[in-house]
């Protein structure tokens, strides 16, 4: 997955709930004078990943290193990396892994972003991480007020970030908006051909339209609804009022398979 710069952003006023977009538009990059006295905008990095992205990793975190280089004036970012994989057997690798990546980019960058490897923790099969993620989701709504993030990106280990995606959200999240959606780069799996030829899925707050990799959530607004991917994680799986309720557009009984969108509904 990459982003894109210019009209990386797209919102549905739907979810716009707090702060005030101020008549622009979503698609127009804001300009920098725009920026002058707003808030600094902590966001934290969720990545799962398990032993087949150990290589895919290297490059995700410098990507991610490499948007917030120089933009410590506006932006604080933090990096919590979870193993989501069924066996403990890979942990001490990839705790080796993530420490000397961190290290590299301690050393190639002007700054030095905290990048923390999770405790390996057993968790249920066929839920694909997301158990982990609400496991730190209540980690981090716990925390002291002074570490808590304004913004939670969660990601995989196989996610790459291209180097205006921060700077093309700044305006949205220094504005407070709830949900911050960005366009993507699909694999040839996920590939919509008869749109944009398949080379980019644009944002929607719809079922199947949205990706988690690519929306900064807001951790107020994750409180306000008490939102939790376990919570609502098969919500398009019987066919009827439940699943037009929950705004789905297809049957997926696999489980976990819509617990991004469930979690976006919420």
């Amino acid at each position: 997955l990459a982003y894109l710069q210019g009209d990386a952003i797209k919102l549905h006023s739907h979810f716009v709930a707090t702060g005030s977009l101020e008549g622009r538009d979503p698609y127009c990059p804001a300009k920098e004078s725009e920026f002058v006295g707003r808030r600094r905008v902590h966001v934290k990095v969720i990545m799962r990943t398990y032993d087949k992205q150990l290589l895919n990793i290297i490059g995700s975190l410098s990507s991610i290193v490499a948007a917030a280089e120089d933009r410590a004036d506006w932006l604080d970012l933090s990096i919590v990396v979870l193993n989501t994989g069924e066996e403990s057997e890979t942990h001490d690798e990839l705790a080796v892994l993530v420490k000397q990546v961190t290290a590299t980019l301690h050393g190639a960058s002007n700054r030095r972003i905290k990048i923390e490897l999770r405790p390996w923790v057993l968790d249920l099969d066929r839920t694909y991480g997301y158990k982990a993620s609400d496991l730190e989701l209540q980690v981090t709504k716990e925390a002291h007020a002074q570490h808590r993030p304004d913004y939670v990106l969660f990601c995989n280990g196989d996610t790459y970030y291209a180097e205006e995606t921060f700077d093309s959200a700044r305006y949205y999240l220094e504005a407070g908006i709830d949900m911050v959606g960005m366009n993507w780069l699909p694999t040839h799996r996920h590939a919509d051909y008869e749109i944009h030829g398949g080379a980019t899925k644009r944002c929607s707050f719809i079922h199947g339209g949205v990706d988690l990799n690519g929306v900064f959530l807001s951790l107020e607004a994750i409180q306000r609804a008490d939102a939790s991917f376990s919570a609502l994680h098969t919500p398009c799986a019987k066919p009827g009022d439940s699943m037009t309720k929950a705004g789905c557009r297809a049957v997926d009984t696999r489980p976990y398979f819509a617990a991004d969108w469930g979690f976006f509904h919420q």
